[in-house]
């Protein structure tokens, strides 16, 4: 079974708020069907520093690796991005790196889906752009994927033959 924190932005919350939910979870006795854990954020591009500068970054990412560690869980963080350039910077390749080396936690993100009407008529056909719903979201996760250079899942639809074959 799986917990998603998010509503708002679980985040935002300094590490001791965060630990009252997280650290019940360092204990594998505690909801033992409990296996995954995903936290639904835009910090890692929005506030990098929340894993990396701030008063409180290794706390944080303490407390996320001890779930993982102590508690047997998976924990994932589910990157909420709108376009590749947010993984451009250098403090956000450094929060990624943070995350996957030290907490040892997963990043995952999708792209947004719209309705295929609505993305034609936001994006059109001009200079290649996607004409459907489905291209737009695949077009979107190659991006990431390919700027990520690879470092961890991006995308839903891995499972897909045409994406699979891109991995």
């Amino acid at each position: 079974s799986d917990i998603l924190m998010t509503g708002g932005d679980p985040m935002v919350m300094k590490t001791k708020s965060l630990a009252q939910y997280l650290e019940p979870l360092t204990d594998p006795n505690f909801l033992p069907h409990i296996k995954n854990i995903r936290i639904g954020t835009r910090s890692l591009s929005f506030w990098p520093q929340r894993f990396t500068t701030d008063a409180d970054a290794d706390e944080v990412i303490d407390l996320l690796r001890r779930v993982r560690e102590e508690g047997g869980r998976h924990i994932a963080i589910m990157a909420h991005l709108s376009h590749a350039r947010e993984l451009s910077t250098p403090k956000v390749k450094q929060a990624i790196n943070r995350i996957q080396k030290e907490a040892f936690a997963t990043i995952r993100s999708q792209s947004p889906v719209m309705p295929e009407s609505m993305t034609v008529q936001r994006f059109g056909r001009k200079n290649g752009a996607p004409r459907s719903a489905w291209e737009l979201s695949h077009t979107t996760c190659s991006w990431l994927v390919t700027l990520a250079h690879r470092n961890f899942s991006m995308c839903p639809w891995r499972r897909h033959t045409k994406f699979s074959a891109m991995h």
